[in-house]
């Protein structure tokens, strides 16, 4: 291969200029010996080149030595000089050997190797050759060709001058490279930025004509450069070391590919002193971003977690055992998997493969394994550890653990009996765990001298009965102790709710009394109590009888439930007061009576008439501190078990991290992990089996587990307002729940507020459910974690998002349940990742990121899932006609097509088809000759021949007199839209006395077409002529909004298809296709796949080329530098004078908005810190230009301000959590505000700049932004004016 021009520049500097054959050099000494001799002597390595073996066509270079059996010789390495260079100059540039025929297109090479020389040998090497007079010539011709008399540095230089000040220039250019370089290898890299210093580089003259002559365009273009930068904007989006390595191995290709180009130039300057430094310090860099250590080795260990498996129970049977897999090594593993090496005790055939390991990651996973012995004996298994390094190492080692077994001494039958973990209130003291602080308090307060009253209070679920009951069972036997435990129940009426209460309190002292040994028992019996009449006055003559007959006695009054009352009892007015009296302060006035009152959150109402409670103690119960009580929360956890099951540690925080330290959630996980142990006789438990119980809880729990989190503490006054303020909260959590359902992940509070659908039968406002939504956090039911809202207890938020809870919640509220069968309904229809794969299959061969990305985009414009699923299903019944199987077709029927007997004649020594014409319809002939153009090159028919146009008639043909005339319509679907064109041409041909074979081509056609044309060549008796097609369809099968259509499964989901299609602006036409081809969408094809709307981006233009290559054509367009026509230039245009439309417009948006809103105090303060100065800087400036403009006034106005910002500034204000639902009326969503926000910031940014390349497929995202943003804008003016 002959060498390029950077080479042979090179050589001649090295001296090596003239390279021989090894064969030519050794004639030079061994001129005896015949060449085939030679030959054999270096096909034996008799001959050796620097100490390395040859082969007979080896180029011997100046410098490199030969050994010839015992003879040595030295090939020369010649100095160059000023005329060797003029006449390297003459032989590489000129035609005939001589200045006068240099070639202008090689003065840049030229020069830049000038400048080499002279850099190496200094210009008085010029002056004193015998060529100087011509090198003065050459330096004045590139001086004025190269445009360097443009220049106002140059414009005056010659000759020395000239050559000095470019040799300047030049180190200043390859001191800008040698810094890229240099901020690279300092951590100091902005891709962005380097891409943009690269290109700017590129256009700079000194770089164009000195530089860049001596770079090969492979590795110097900024296309080749952006390759390897690229895959940096990634990065920021990877969280997890495992994400980096996979982006690491979908890359890394890049950087090596390039750097082995460049390992194939080492001899250009270039490559040594930037290029290769660059690209190898962009790869550590990106190595490095990616946590991958290359240059270290991983060494992989695994270990058990210690666990203990009953063997003897699962002889026999498959189980799952538990190990930890840790990186010691320095390096990256990948490609790892864990095999079982088979022994007595197991066996396996599942090697379990496990994902990359950074050094020092551990990673834990389970191994199913067979077991194969019935033992309770600790049991041996050997284990394979492979793996891969970064390089390709592959590493294998052989690893042996003991893994223990469980006790056999569990009584399993006894443990299945038992009612563990129950949810009964308990009443004994060692069943009770965590709450012995409050037992104490109350306990000491009963046995002193003076007895006070409590109030106890807390969520419900959290233990407060059980600590109530577990008292009485403690002070029952207490001398002259009367113990009154009662529950309310609750009653409509309040006065019939009152006279039960007192009756049961009497009743309930009369027990006690029976149930005591008191000297003075039948007297206190013989007392009895007045009927009750809507007050507790007989309840308190009653005690005071009994006080008379023993001043002894002390009574406590447990009552709970307490809060279950009736309204009426605790809200201002005469009923409640008398209530609260006779409670708080006449009963509770005896020294020797106290109440202990147990409710829950609903406590509160007690404080309508706090004045009659305020001697009344509050102990609020709560749950489990992890901290403070967690010796006491691990034996509510673990005692019920002891001995025989074990709980792990991890397994026990686990459990209090999902219930927040609550008995109850707890002892429903617990019951699950027991019910789970009794059925495979496992004693262990570890955090594995905590997810698994928790997972099935929320599949099992009922609403009644959970509904006092929206039931509970509603404490206003009246039953309306209390209805009210629980359907708020149910709304909230609603709206919680919709957004993690549609975003996976959880709201922040702008999120959930924006989500609350308003009810439709009475009004709330947003300060309403703003009180509410606090109130969640004051209850300690939401908590903040990252700005993101989250439940607690933790198993509340799971039911709620992946259980039973988005039903139970919106249950009895039919907006909220109509929302939600909706929702679901909806979500039903969600199109999933393997879906839109296939699709991008069907209709993007070999597709790419980009074109799945536009595939989404194009789905997701129409609405809800369902609406999707509907416009997916149709895109699924595309008839996709790929190029491969026209092209198939073409070359199948070809000899078909044409005579047999047709004259192919030789031209040009190419065989071509000469004797016949193409015809198409007028009406569909652009896109005809697409595929007309392939049939011509298949075929063998000569380019030049042109398509021509039905309505032409015969007259082409008449001069030509073809022999074969074919007519090509790529898809007819009905006869009609050609019938006129077609029947007067076929007239005309029949008139004829030896009419051409006529032959009708098309790719897709109906059946019912198809048969009209065969029978209008039957009846003009075109006896040769045919009909051939690559498809042949009836038309309910092609045409989808026809009436006899097949296409849609139901006459509804068609109608429906066709009102979404139609809300775009589409007119749809029964005779509208579904027929796709990989070059074009046909324009009788639906609207949807090719027609823009104001609001709507086709899924593809009609002109648009769908197959991969020329999409990679147009992405790649950047890096080739093409000049954009006149006519792209105007479209460039009007986008920009569109987006300079909608950046105004945005502004004033933001102005208006806001000054409605807020008070916009300081305007300068609601721009970003970093921006600030920036906009001060143009203000300034302007107001330096406009001297009659007031600076103060400007920063002091808002809407001036913000004239002066980025079209950025005036989104990111959107954008705000704080002020985006100011906005959300007139964008919708965040999420696809956002998507169009870039775009729109984007195209600002890209068509600001005329001459700056844009690829296709982003100036398709621009435009789709544009069109979006214009819409917006006209819809928000509609409705102003309105």
């Amino acid at each position: 291969m002959e060498k390029n021009i950077i080479d042979k520049i090179q050589d001649f500097f090295d001296g090596r200029e003239n390279e021989i054959s090894i064969i030519e050099f050794l004639r030079r000494y061994e001129k005896e010996m015949p060449t085939k001799t030679l030959k054999k002597c270096i096909q034996d390595n008799i001959v050796k080149v620097d100490g390395y073996n040859i082969d007979e066509n080896f180029k011997l270079r100046g410098g490199e030595n030969v050994k010839f059996m015992t003879n040595s010789y030295a090939f020369g390495v010649s100095i160059p000089s000023a005329d060797n260079f003029f006449n390297f100059i003459l032989k590489n540039f000129s035609k005939e050997n001589s200045l006068k025929t240099v070639s202008v297109e090689y003065y840049s090479t030229i020069l830049s190797a000038l400048i080499l020389f002279i850099q190496k040998f200094k210009y008085v090497s010029i002056i004193n050759s015998e060529n100087s007079k011509n090198y003065r010539e050459l330096l004045r011709k590139m001086h004025s060709t190269l445009r360097f008399s443009d220049r106002e540095n140059y414009k005056s230089l010659r000759d020395r001058k000239f050559i000095e000040q470019l040799i300047i220039d030049k180190k200043k250019i390859e001191d800008d490279l040698k810094t890229l370089v240099q901020n690279v290898n300092q951590d100091n890299i902005n891709p962005q930025k380097l891409l943009a210093k690269l290109s700017q580089l590129n256009k700079n003259l000194i770089y164009q004509n000195i530089v860049a002559p001596l770079c090969d365009n492979k590795y110097s273009n900024v296309g080749a450069i952006k390759n390897i930068v690229t895959p940096f904007f990634e990065l920021n989006k990877l969280s997890t070391d495992q994400e980096k390595y996979q982006h690491f191995e979908e890359n890394r290709s890049k950087f090596e590919s390039y750097l082995l180009l460049l390992s194939e130039n080492t001899n250009h300057y270039y490559v040594n002193n930037f290029y290769s430094p660059l690209a190898e310090a962009l790869f550590h860099k990106f190595k490095e971003d990616c946590s991958i250590k290359e240059e270290k080795k991983g060494h992989l260990s695994v270990s058990d977690v210690k666990r203990k498996y009953n063997f003897k129970a699962s002889y026999n049977d498959n189980i799952s055992i538990h190990f930890e897999l840790v990186n010691e090594g320095e390096g990256l593993a990948k490609d790892i998997e864990v095999q079982i090496v088979e022994n007595e005790s197991f066996s396996s055939n599942n090697p379990r493969k496990i994902e990359a390991l950074q050094p020092n990651e551990k990673r834990s996973f389970d191994l199913v394994v067979k077991v194969k012995t019935e033992t309770s004996e600790n049991a041996k298994i050997s284990l394979n550890l492979i793996w891969t390094d970064l390089s390709g190492g592959n590493n294998t080692i052989k690893q042996e653990l003991i893994i223990q077994a469980q006790s056999e001494n569990i009584d399993w039958s006894e443990l299945r009996k038992s009612s563990i973990y129950g949810f009964r209130k308990i009443k004994e003291e060692g069943e009770l765990f965590g709450r012995k602080d409050t037992l104490d308090k109350l306990k000491n307060n009963i046995k002193g001298s003076l007895i006070q009253s409590y109030k106890l209070f807390g969520q419900k679920r959290v233990g407060k009965s059980s600590i109530v009951m577990t008292l009485k069972n403690m002070i029952k036997d207490e001398e002259n102790l009367i113990v009154v435990y009662h529950t309310l129940t609750g009653a409509a009426d309040p006065i019939v709710a009152l006279n039960n209460l007192g009756s049961n309190l009497c009743e309930d002292i009369e027990f006690a009394i029976e149930d005591k040994e008191l000297d003075n028992k039948n007297e206190l019996l013989k007392i009895t109590h007045e009927e009750f009449r809507g007050s507790l006055n007989p309840l308190v003559k009653y005690i005071k009888r009994l006080l008379r007959k023993n001043d002894e006695l002390k009574f406590i009054f447990i009552i709970d439930e307490f809060d279950q009352l009736n309204d009426k009892f605790f809200l201002p007015g005469e009923f409640g007061r008398a209530f609260s009296l006779s409670i708080g302060k006449t009963l509770n006035g005896y020294e020797n009576l106290g109440f202990i009152l147990v409710g829950s959150e609903n406590m509160d109402l007690l404080n309508y008439q706090e004045i009659n409670y305020n001697e009344f103690r509050s102990i609020r119960v709560d749950t489990f501190d992890l901290d403070s009580d967690y010796d006491e929360y691990k034996n509510l956890i673990t005692k019920p078990v002891y001995p025989y099951i074990d709980y792990s540690e991890n397994s026990i925080k686990l459990i209090h991290q999902y219930t927040n330290g609550n008995p109850y959630f707890t002892n429903i996980i617990c019951k699950i992990i027991l019910n789970k142990c009794l059925d495979y006789n496992n004693a262990e438990i570890h955090s594995d089996d905590v997810i698994w119980a928790v997972n099935n809880s929320i599949k099992s729990e009922q609403k009644s587990t959970f509904a006092h989190f929206w039931e509970d503490g509603l404490t206003d006054d009246t039953l309306e307002k209390r209805e009210k303020l629980s359907d708020i909260r149910r709304r909230i959590l609603v709206s919680f729940i919709n957004f993690f359902e549609e975003k996976n992940d959880y709201p922040n509070a702008n999120e959930i507020i924006r989500g609350v659908k308003y009810p439709k039968g009475y009004i709330i406002t947003e300060e309403d459910i703003e009180r509410v939504y606090k109130s969640f956090f004051d209850r300690g039911i939401f908590v903040l974690d990252r700005k993101k809202i989250r439940i607690v207890p933790k198993l509340f938020e799971k039911w709620l998002c992946e259980g039973k809870g988005a039903t139970s919640v919106t249950e009895g509220v039919s907006d909220l349940e109509a929302q939600r069968r909706s929702q679901e309904r909806d979500r039903e229809n969600k199109i999933n990742d393997e879906e839109y794969s296939r699709l991008i299959s069907a209709i993007y061969p070999n597709a790419k990121r980009e074109e799945s990305k536009h595939l989404k985009n194009f789905i997701t414009q129409f609405g809800s899932y369902t609406e999707q699923r509907i416009v997916y299903d149709l895109l699924n019944e595309l008839t996709f006609i790929s190029d491969d199987s026209i092209r198939d077709f073409f070359r199948k029927k070809k000899s078909e097509f044409f005579d047999k007997h047709i004259m192919l004649s030789t031209k040009n020594k190419s065989i071509i088809r000469e004797d016949v014409e193409i015809f198409s319809s007028e009406r569909n002939f652009q896109q005809n000759s697409t595929y007309a153009e392939m049939l011509k090159t298949i075929s063998s028919i000569k380019k030049n021949l042109k398509v021509k146009k039905l309505y032409k008639s015969i007259d082409t043909w008449r001069k030509r007199k073809a022999n074969t005339i074919i007519i090509f319509e790529a898809l007819l679907i009905e006869y009609k839209n050609i019938s006129e064109e077609l029947e007067e041409f076929l007239s005309e041909l029949s008139d004829l006395k030896n009419p051409p074979k006529v032959v009708f081509i098309s790719l897709v056609i109906t059946k019912t077409a198809a048969r009209k044309i065969i029978n209008l060549f039957h009846h003009f008796e075109l006896k040769q002529s045919r009909v051939f097609s690559l498809e042949e369809f009836e038309a309910h099968e092609i045409l989808p909004f026809s009436s006899h259509s097949t296409i849609f499964s139901d006459f509804d989901k068609k109608e429906k298809c066709l009102s979404i299609i139609k809300s775009f602006g589409h007119k749809v036409l029964e005779n509208h296709s579904n027929v796709l081809f990989e070059k074009l969408s046909p324009n009788q094809s639906l609207p949807i796949l090719w027609e823009k709307r104001l609001n709507f981006m086709p899924l593809f233009e009609s002109d648009y080329n769908l197959s991969k290559k020329n999409v990679s054509i147009s992405l790649k367009s950047i890096e080739k530098k093409e000049v954009k026509t006149d006519s792209e230039k105007v479209k460039i245009a009007d986008l920009h004078d569109r987006v300079l439309v909608i950046e105004k417009w945005l502004k004033d948006c933001v102005s208006d908005t806001l000054l409605n809103q807020v008070e916009l105090n300081n305007p300068i303060g609601y721009f970003r810190s970093g921006y600030k100065e920036i906009l001060l800087k143009e203000v300034e400036k302007d107001v330096r230009k406009n001297p009659f403009k007031d600076e103060d006034e400007i920063l002091n106005d808002f809407r001036k301000l913000l004239g002066y910002a980025y079209i950025s500034e005036a989104i990111g204000i959107i954008r705000k959590a704080n002020y985006f639902t100011f906005f959300e009326e007139i964008f919708g969503g965040i999420d696809n505000f956002n998507i169009k926000a870039e775009s729109i910031i984007e195209a600002r940014n890209k068509l600001s700049h005329r001459d700056g390349e844009i690829d296709e497929m982003t100036l398709y995202n621009i435009k789709g932004a544009i069109m979006w943003f214009e819409r917006i804008k006209e819809k928000h003016i509609i409705s102003n004016e309105d």
